[in-house]
């Protein structure tokens, strides 16, 4: 029978990892804008590989909307946030991917770490 101190323990480290997972994918969707504005001069080659880096963030978000026939429109010659309506979505599926993420590879570790503790009794 297997210990529910330990099993408790193990889903409590799924959730937070979890957890990670999806502030990371708030912070990558708000703070990449922010970065761009901040630290890149217009025309550099950091400029193009952070946008290049940008379009992949919201492509998620972009697939989604064009699935549910929605239109997108991110206009980048005022700002580089996209409309308030694809930024929530954006933060939206980019939090859920995290998640997704984030749980998947803690559970992936815990059954190594098991079948790792398994084998040396």
């Amino acid at each position: 029978m297997e210990n529910r101190g330990l099993l408790t323990k193990r889903l409590v480290l799924m959730r937070y990892a979890a957890l990670v997972g999806a502030l990371a994918g708030v912070l990558l969707t708000i703070g990449m804008p922010i970065a761009l504005r901040a630290t890149v001069a217009p025309g550099s080659q950091n400029a193009l590989l952070l946008l290049w880096l940008w379009a992949f963030i919201l492509l998620p978000a972009h697939r989604l909307s064009r699935f549910l026939g929605w239109a997108w429109e991110v206009n980048t010659d005022k700002s580089l946030f996209p409309p308030l309506a694809a930024t929530i979505l954006a933060v939206c599926v980019n939090s859920a991917i995290g998640y997704a993420l984030g749980a998947t590879l803690r559970s992936i570790a815990n059954k190594y770490k098991r079948r790792r503790t398994d084998s040396s009794l």
